[in-house]
């Protein structure tokens, strides 16, 4: 092949008829759904939610046992599913946690 341009003659529907297809194939594929975002909620929210004090909320993401996230600054964020999921969760009988005195 020769790395000179080709010239292709169309006429105007058969232009507009390709043109038609090439938007109709972007816009399909546009159209797929996005992955839908979660729920984010701030500290307060969080815990109003489940009826909790904020600092109980704020320890157990200290301890790992709830998922916490700071997408910008230093503030707390929870997604609603997963601190709903982590208060509705089964205990274990006997593993209450005491405060060394």
């Amino acid at each position: 092949m020769s790395d000179t341009p080709q010239v292709v003659i169309i006429g105007a529907s058969d232009l507009e008829a390709l043109v038609k297809r090439a938007v109709a194939e972007v816009l399909s594929q546009q159209a797929q759904p996005a992955a839908e975002v979660p729920a984010m909620l701030d500290l307060d929210a969080a815990a109003a939610l489940v009826s909790l004090h904020p600092w109980q909320l704020r320890d157990a993401a200290r301890r790992d046992e709830l998922p916490a996230y700071r997408p910008v600054g230093t503030r707390l964020r929870f997604i609603k599913d997963e601190v709903l999921a982590w208060a509705t969760r089964p205990r274990e009988k006997g593993k209450a946690r005491r405060r060394a005195k």
